[in-house]
């Protein structure tokens, strides 16, 4: 079994529930060992009048990470993802991205782990740390709180909703 960190975000429709279901859809990936509370969070990297909720989750798997990911992309699909909020960053009603995936480091077109934007993204890390406050980067073995202490993200973050 794999443990496997994932960030989940949404600002589009009825956030809570969109994460909600999203996480009854990943049970059926594996199981699920933790959910962070909700976070709010400003858009990242884009403007928009709507604010994002956010979560991470852990959780075990036996799947591999290219599955995994094939798998978390039909969920999103399903969702009502668009492809033209995949393409870049907007608005989306569903985004669930592999944080970390059992320690690996993959750096593959499909796939690279982990996540290569999780130092810079404080609605990963504050969710991230809830649920896992030892986690450490596997490439440069830094605890999640000093990659906190460390991040550039001006933007708003708060627990709640």
């Amino acid at each position: 079994m794999y443990m496997i960190y994932l960030s989940i975000g949404t600002n589009l429709g009825n956030k809570k529930a969109n994460i909600d279901y999203a996480v009854q859809l990943l049970k059926s990936l594996g199981t699920v060992e933790a959910i962070s509370d909700y976070w709010s969070s400003d858009p990242w990297g884009f403007d928009s009048e709507n604010g994002f909720i956010n979560i991470a989750i852990a959780m075990a798997s036996d799947k591999e990470p290219l599955e995994f990911l094939r798998l978390t992309k039909e969920i999103e699909i399903e969702m009502g993802r668009t492809k033209k909020s995949t393409d870049g960053y907007s608005d989306r009603i569903i985004d669930i991205d592999i944080i970390d995936y059992n320690g690996k480091i993959i750096n593959e077109k499909e796939l690279v782990l982990p996540h290569p934007h999780l130092a810079e993204r404080k609605f990963v890390l504050f969710p991230l740390q809830e649920i896992a406050p030892e986690w450490k980067h596997p490439i440069t073995g830094i605890r999640i709180e000093e990659i906190i202490e460390n991040c550039k993200d001006s933007g708003n973050c708060t627990k709640g909703h």
